[in-house]
């Protein structure tokens, strides 16, 4: 059987800690078991929220929005000046103090949140899509970075894009909003498999198994998922030169909580484990695939070797990639996430048109392919294998992305 019908048995909506992420685990456990691995579903707990009102308003008129998990609370229906803030410089030339801003984007990273908690704004609305989309076409999925949560608490809502052009052509004094949620425990799991191997030196697979909200998750992240499925298909034939660790990962989508556990649970591994490889977002019909190695030159150049020994066109990038990857990355453990991204007017992951359509079981395969054979050629190259490591300047760019 074909690994890419994993990607059919998966298609479904997979929120971090709901039921279905849980299914989800249970259908990648089963399938590891048909191919005669065991495998094991590991339970974790983790910080998240329960949304119990969201409200935004200009003067009666309701403005539909969602509240932004892990963000703050107003205590009550506040009404405030309102402000649109569309840049860091004018975050920190303008009086917002109390005020609430517009953000221009689904999120705002770290710099922002800084200046604007800094400034004590009362509240943040974000927007999402575009000017060209109808309010009831926009997939209202906004976060804010873990390192934002750690650093304030403000209340923020997201509305459409539309819906914020609408509010800015306004220019209204005041704006009221009313957020209303509570911290709860939830929990994730990670699916884990091994294949022995002729060393006790391990590689460790890894893709996540979740989801955002709205979407069905072929692209982002089934097909990885089916991936490393097709990886353990492969060497569950033939003993490898080393011993081989599969993780699907939950809670990549809000936290990496999946992958942070597993580095922290499984310290006697991380000494023997010589590379993560992630592969996130793969199979698109129309794209390019790309390496993010995470590790320094050496590596990438070697990939790049095997690419051109097998005529499979690949982008090359050092540095770090927003995946499971980083995780091990962090604890010293050299990465590569591989990837086939898409080009302007392809596909699109995060909202309700992450759709199995846009999958190529044949881009699928030549991807997975070629993963095996650099797998192959690495493991039996013990120099290289034992090259790789993270420069500290790779460390700081680490940390950088941790804080972004």
């Amino acid at each position: 059987m074909s690994a890419f019908n994993l990607i059919n048995k998966l298609y479904f909506e997979r929120v971090t800690g709901s039921k279905q992420e849980h299914e989800a685990a249970q259908i990648i456990k089963n399938e590891c078991e048909k191919l005669g691995i065991n495998a094991s579903i590991e339970s974790i707990d983790f910080e998240s929220y329960q949304m119990k009102k969201a409200e935004l308003k200009l003067g009666e008129q309701s403005i539909h929005c969602v509240g932004v998990g892990m963000a703050g609370s107003t205590n009550g229906e506040i009404e405030k000046e309102f402000v649109y803030v569309a840049s860091e410089e004018e975050a920190n030339m303008y009086d917002v103090e109390n005020k609430i801003c517009l953000i221009h984007g689904k999120f705002v990273n770290r710099k922002m949140y800084k200046i604007l908690a800094d400034k004590k704004v009362a509240g943040i609305i974000l927007c999402t899509g575009s000017v060209y989309e109808n309010s009831d076409e926009v997939d209202l999925n906004p976060y804010i970075p873990e390192s934002c949560r750690e650093y304030a608490s403000i209340p923020i809502v997201c509305i459409s894009m539309i819906d914020a052009e609408k509010l800015v052509n306004k220019n209204p004094k005041t704006v009221t909003m009313n957020v209303d949620q509570e911290r709860v425990n939830k929990v994730t799991n990670n699916v884990v498999a091994e294949i022995k191997g002729k060393s006790e030196e391990q590689i460790v697979f890894t893709a996540h198994l979740d989801t955002v909200k709205f979407s069905k998750g072929a692209y982002d992240n089934a097909s990885g998922c089916a991936s490393i499925m097709n990886v353990l298909q492969h060497f569950s034939k033939c003993k490898p030169e080393k011993t081989l660790k599969f993780v699907w990962c939950g809670c990549e989508e809000f936290s990496m909580a999946g992958s942070k556990h597993y580095v922290a649970s499984h310290k006697e591994d991380m000494d023997k484990t010589k590379l993560c490889v992630n592969i996130d977002m793969a199979g698109l019909a129309l794209g390019y695939d790309k390496a993010i190695v995470t590790a320094n030159n050496e590596l990438a150049d070697y990939i790049k070797g095997i690419s051109e020994q097998e005529k499979f066109p690949i982008t090359m990038k050092v540095g770090v990639y927003g995946s499971d990857s980083t995780s091990f990355a962090k604890k010293g453990v050299p990465a590569v996430s591989f990837g086939r991204f898409a080009l302007a007017g392809g596909a699109v992951f995060h909202n309700r048109h992450d759709v199995i359509e846009r999958l190529s079981e044949e881009k699928f395969n030549n991807t997975c392919n070629f993963v095996i054979k650099f797998v192959e050629s690495i493991m039996k190259d013990e120099k290289m294998l034992n090259e790789p490591y993270i420069s500290e300047e790779m460390r700081k760019n680490i940390e950088e992305y941790a804080s972004f």
